[in-house]
């Protein structure tokens, strides 16, 4: 029992810092989208037709926004997964997820299977 503490307390560390890094991130966007620094930088000496790289790279800063916020919520529903003891088990499956894959990706809901087939699985509609 001690063991599995000793790792539940790894991996929230690991998830936490995870955590804090990607609300930095998701801050520093924020500021600069909001203060305008990604238009000025790249519109600087800009003839007037370039104005879609400046759009797109706005649009790319907010697709980051949006893969930060994704990410968080993953982690925090990993967080809940430690707390009520049912972290490292597939949500699909119930079988243990491979430590191997929890080290790389400790937000992972599903084993590396049923992950799998949740990719494939559009692909096979078509």
């Amino acid at each position: 029992m001690e063991k599995k503490q000793t790792i539940g307390k790894a991996f929230r560390k690991r998830l936490v810092k995870k955590r804090e890094e990607m609300i930095g991130r998701l801050t520093d966007n924020m500021k600069k989208l909001r203060s305008g620094e990604i238009r000025r930088t790249i519109a600087a000496g800009q003839e007037y037709g370039d104005c879609a790289v400046v759009n797109q790279a706005e649009y790319l800063s907010c697709a980051q926004f949006y893969v930060n916020i994704e990410g968080i919520r993953k982690i925090d529903l990993a967080l809940k997964r430690l707390d009520d003891g049912s972290y490292g088990l597939c949500e699909e499956c119930g079988k243990k997820i491979g430590s191997k894959r929890l080290k790389c990706m400790p937000s992972a809901a599903f084993c590396r299977d049923c992950q799998e087939t949740k990719e494939q699985w559009p692909a096979r509609r078509i």
